[in-house]
């Protein structure tokens, strides 16, 4: 029953495109993930989790640094500075984006926190707590 446990696992977590996703699919195994089998299982996955919001982290500086002195032509607002849509002033507009881009940092953030406890000692980890700072 384990092994089968383990394989759901793992092929939930092949098909978690985001690490909220795979936050997700954590949260709804509870407390099955306690057992030792899949405690096994589920530490090889924390390096790729930490990796994959190392990823992330960094797909929100490129989107902070290119975007937020042009707006995307067609959809939003065209004017210098970010993506504002039409219908919101361009203050509050850049604040939304920004917003929004914080959320995307730190909402994984607060889930992955015991992952990098337990991580502390891989380089990954420390290479993703440095750069989530520095954002």
């Amino acid at each position: 029953l384990e092994q089968r446990l383990g394989g759901i696992l793992n092929m939930g977590f092949d098909d978690c495109g985001t690490v909220f996703g795979a936050f997700k699919l954590i949260d709804s195994f509870g407390e099955l993930l306690e057992r030792d089998f899949i405690q096994s299982d589920l530490e090889a996955k924390h390096l790729h989790l930490i990796r994959q919001y190392g990823d992330d982290l960094k797909e929100v500086q490129e989107l902070f640094t290119s975007d937020r002195h042009r707006s995307c032509v067609g959809k939003m607002f065209e004017r210098d500075g970010p993506p504002v849509y039409t219908n919101m002033p361009p203050a509050a507009g850049a604040l939304a984006w920004v917003q929004g881009l914080l959320q995307r940092m730190e909402d994984p953030m607060s889930s992955l926190q015991l992952v990098m406890n337990l991580m502390a000692d891989a380089d990954e980890a420390k290479d993703v707590s440095r750069m989530y700072d520095s954002i």
